[in-house]
């Protein structure tokens, strides 16, 4: 089994809910499980707190894929962890104390002690019977993937990491921490911050807890950096004292002064201030070696946009724990394709969401006969004979039986025994099959402001011709014109087409082109009806769309790939705008002829 990736968030997004809901029977929760083009990763907003306020808000963000990607059941099990995963936090992170960790950069080491304390509440709460089982698999995964990406618990900076999976392990977890354990220096800086902090991580109740260690563990690292490098300035110093000799007694005085700037200064409660001048030589040629060796490199720090030391350790050097999903399939953050397949998953959810609501593509067109409008497209439509004739002989192709003749080999053709008396061989042949098809037409005409006039009434004249041929052998055809508003209907299923309702699309122009998120509702509306049949779609438009052409493109691709529609589009205009595989640019007098020509090629290709 496999999904979409639209039907995958779905998915994920009933999983969540009902997880929220199991945690707080009493509390209503709205989920949403979006795309999200910009963090690139898993991530979760809410406001409100479940069993406090009787309406919480969650947004749970997962990574952009494309939206024909189809996700296997495997996968798909991967990411369901990363909403059990997620759960926690509306349920058990304290907001306030999260927003202040961030707002003071101290929130990456926070995340990760919160990380191992929100997963054992959502255990112990049991509304997961296999939640052990399932993140333990997830961190297993993500832990491999950081040893392989060159992790070392020996480096102040993962200290995050480090202690986010020996903490899971603690509680439970089937995470292979042998590469922790065989390389972990116990007399190192990590080494000796581990069991305490560990101790200090089991007990703690809270997110203000997780914070306070957090505050603790950097306080102490940064100590323990202290006193090293303390230690390694002593020889150095020593050293140099024969050359001081050697010099005089006035170099003597200058080392010992220059030996007393140098030295760090470790402040009551861990707090230090580096003495070190930010301008002497050779600053920069060693704060660059601590970048090619992974340790904490200058960063700019929290105190008033002053540039930290470069051998202080704060919270901001911690680097932030990977959750992030699988990769495979995702589309780079920010980038223009995937805002473009954001754009077509959120409309496709909502075009799924509206289909499901009674009376959606039903509402009935309006209007009167202004200027003339229905005689033109009733008029012009009559004109369409011989087309309509080979649109309808196209539109509904029934099942063949013939016989192929005239083969050296095959079954034997008994009509053909007189040709044996002239020497012939060609005496037999093979049946053949030709497989049927039922047919929906789905008609869509852009109604937006620049359809006015000539356009829209060249539009609605095509459309009934289609649907007359259509009705003509007993195809199913829809007819919408789509505004700002919506769809409004002028035909359906295998009813007579009304010319006059054809022609009240000239009422309807005005405002914008919303074309994508019509057409995936179209689209969508076409499959409920229409599932197992041949599904066509002929969109009519003279521009491009309020989303821009990059989730045109996409839709166009979803629907033909993963939805199986065969699109035809006819663009009002001087040339193709390169949005649809099967596109043809005609002038407005020559609309109704070359739409037909188009769409019987289209059905041609099917036969």
């Amino acid at each position: 089994m496999s999904y979409l990736y639209p039907q995958a968030l779905d998915a994920l997004q009933i999983v969540i809910t009902d997880l929220l809901k199991a945690s707080y029977p009493n509390t209503i929760f709205n989920v949403r499980v979006v795309a999200d083009a910009i963090s690139g990763t898993a991530s979760v907003d809410w406001k409100g707190t479940p069993g406090v306020e009787t309406y919480v808000r969650v947004t749970v963000n997962m990574p952009v894929r494309k939206a024909t990607y189809r996700m296997s059941a495997d996968e798909f099990r991967h990411w369901a962890a990363y909403g059990l995963h997620e759960v926690g936090h509306p349920n058990d992170t304290c907001k306030v104390t999260w927003q202040g960790a961030v707002r003071t950069n101290r929130h990456q080491l926070l995340n990760a002690l919160e990380d191992v304390r929100i997963e054992k509440r959502t255990i112990d709460r049991g509304i997961a019977h296999n939640a052990v089982k399932v993140l333990s698999e997830l961190i297993d995964m993500l832990h491999t993937k950081a040893v392989v990406n060159g992790y070392n618990p020996n480096n102040p900076r993962s200290i995050g990491w480090t202690l986010s999976t020996l903490g899971r392990h603690a509680n439970g977890y089937a995470v292979d921490i042998s590469d922790i354990t065989r390389n972990l220096n116990p007399n190192g800086i990590v080494g000796q911050v581990v069991p305490w902090a560990l101790a200090d991580l089991k007990a703690c109740q809270s997110t203000r807890d997780c914070l306070d260690l957090a505050d603790k563990v950097v306080a102490a690292i940064n100590a323990a950096m202290l006193a090293e490098k303390a230690q390694d300035a002593e020889p150095e110093a020593v050293e140099a004292a024969p050359e001081a000799d050697e010099a005089g007694e006035a170099s003597d005085t200058a080392d010992e002064a220059g030996a007393s700037e140098q030295a760090p200064v470790a402040e009551q409660g861990g707090m230090m201030e580096d003495r070190d001048d930010p301008d002497a030589p050779g600053a920069e040629a060693e704060a660059d070696e601590a970048d090619e060796a992974g340790d904490a490199a200058p960063v700019q720090g929290g105190g008033g946009g002053k540039p930290k030391p470069a051998d202080e350790f704060t919270a901001s050097d911690v680097d932030p724990v990977d959750m992030a999903p699988t990769t495979e399939g995702n589309l780079v953050s920010k980038s223009d394709e995937a805002q473009a397949q954001r754009e077509i998953i959120q409309g496709l959810r909502r075009a799924t969401e509206q289909a499901s609501k009674a009376g959606v593509g039903d509402r009935r067109i309006a209007g009167r006969d202004t200027d003339g409008s229905v005689a033109f497209v009733t008029g012009n439509a009559s004109k369409m004979g011989k087309q309509r004739q080979l649109l309808a002989r196209a539109l509904k192709h029934e099942e063949q039986d013939d016989f192929d003749g005239g083969r050296l080999n095959g079954r034997l053709n008994t009509k053909a025994l007189h040709k044996l008396t002239t020497g012939s061989e060609t005496i037999f042949g093979k049946r053949v099959l030709s497989e049927g098809y039922d047919t929906d037409l789905q008609i869509l005409i852009d109604g937006s402001g620049s359809m006015a006039g000539t356009r829209i009434l060249a539009a609605a004249a095509l459309a009934l011709t289609a649907a007359q041929a259509a009705s003509q052998v007993g195809v199913n055809c829809t007819a919408h014109v789509f505004t700002d508003s919506g769809l409004d209907l002028m035909t359906k299923g295998r009813e007579k087409p009304n010319g006059r309702k054809f022609a009240y699309a000239y009422n309807q122009v005005g405002g914008s082109t919303p074309l994508t998120e019509n057409m995936l509702l179209a689209a969508t509306l076409q499959a409920k009806r229409a599932n197992g049949r041949r599904r066509v779609m002929l969109v009519i438009t003279d521009g491009g769309c309020n989303n821009g052409d990059d989730v045109v493109r996409a839709a166009a691709t979803y629907l033909e790939r993963a939805m199986g529609v065969e699109l035809a589009n006819l663009h009002i205009g001087p040339k193709v705008m390169g949005l649809f595989r099967n596109e043809v640019a005609v002038k407005v007098d020559q609309v109704a002829e070359t739409g037909l020509q188009q769409l019987t090629a289209v059905m041609g290709r099917g036969a």
